[in-house]
């Protein structure tokens, strides 16, 4: 039987209040359980508050902690990462991103996204794998842009109340 990995990942300390990793881990259940895949529950990799932005979730984070068991032979070819959706995996520059995709599924790793549709990436699937890259690649680049958008409008939001702190200052008597 093939053993699924669950990687669940959440951006913000906010989101660690929500329902993400009980829905991202039921939802990796249940595609395990229809698929006859055995859930490993004891090695479930998730990285809290760590965005998938600049890759620190690849570089530091749980997902670091996976591909370093998948290259050392811990983790076995076969097996199976089960996501939720593509940016979980990445949010960086597409090609960044298709290539942390193609080197799990070409040391022999399934990955599996769950949402918006079931997509399952591996090797040796014809002509299903190429309309399966172009799904990606165009994922991987709204879930980029998304995050540039974001990012963005949190630079804007914190340039605004810099110079709100600054006028406030400027004001007689105001500041100490």
């Amino acid at each position: 039987m093939r053993i699924g990995y669950s990687y669940l990942r959440y951006s913000s300390a906010q989101q660690g209040d929500g329902d993400s990793i009980r829905r991202q881990t039921a939802m990796a259940k249940a595609w395990c359980d229809r698929n006859k895949v055995q859930l490993d529950l004891t090695t479930t990799f998730t990285d809290q508050g760590k965005s998938a932005f600049r890759g620190k979730h690849r570089l530091t984070g749980a997902l670091s902690v996976f591909l370093a068991e998948v290259q050392a032979g811990r983790i076995p070819q076969g097996s199976v990462l089960i996501i939720e959706n593509l940016d979980r995996l990445s949010r960086e520059d597409g090609w960044e991103a298709i290539h942390l995709l193609s080197s799990l599924v070409k040391g022999g790793i399934s990955v599996v996204t769950l949402s918006p549709s079931e997509m399952v990436y591996e090797k040796g699937k014809g002509s299903s794998n190429l309309a399966g890259l172009i799904s990606a690649v165009v994922e991987f680049g709204r879930a980029n842009s998304e995050s540039e958008t974001k990012e963005g409008r949190s630079d804007e939001k914190w340039l605004r109340k810099k110079t709100l702190a600054i006028v406030a200052c400027v004001a007689p008597r105001r500041c100490h």
